[in-house]
């Protein structure tokens, strides 16, 4: 077999390597001191009370609770509130959440549920960080009845 051949092969293998090694830009801790993701200009310390508007103002996601905390590899839950841009709490919208490492070029393949609690209260689950490194967290948000829907993203180090 010719090399020319296996050059596709070659080129997926190392990708996937490339993608599991720890010593890659964007991998490391969860925001230590000693972790590579601490220095990361892109990356936001997870805190409750956190908050992240969509770039019209219209929408306000804000972080209630998350476990683990900060956010880590393996599964995670979230709960969210959701207000519109007077700070008055929405029920009903359509939130979906796309996990994204932008280093890396990928996302999870489980797709997190989000479930409303009602008061603007909204519980997100399946929430999978298979990896460490830099995540983005893309919130995609459809107001009640419809309207076009917006983003709001928010950048967390999720350690090993």
């Amino acid at each position: 077999m010719k090399i020319a051949a296996l050059l596709p092969v070659i080129v997926i293998v190392i990708a996937l390597l490339a993608c599991g090694n720890g010593g890659t830009s964007g991998a490391g801790g969860g925001g230590s001191a000693h972790s590579i993701c601490a220095a990361d200009p892109r990356v936001e310390v997870y805190a409750a009370g956190l908050s992240g508007a969509a770039k019209d103002g219209a929408m306000k996601v804000t972080f209630v609770a998350a476990e683990p905390t900060p956010p880590q590899k393996g599964g995670n839950t979230w709960t969210i509130h959701l207000t519109d841009g007077n700070g008055k709490a929405i029920d009903g919208a359509m939130i979906a959440l796309k996990p994204y490492m932008p280093d890396h070029m990928h996302g999870s393949a489980i797709t997190p549920k989000i479930m409303p609690m009602g008061s603007g209260d909204y519980h997100v689950e399946l929430l999978e960080f298979f990896m460490p490194g830099v995540w983005q967290s893309t919130f995609t948000i459809t107001p009640p009845g419809g309207g076009a829907a917006d983003t709001v993203v928010f950048t967390f180090c999720v350690d090993g």
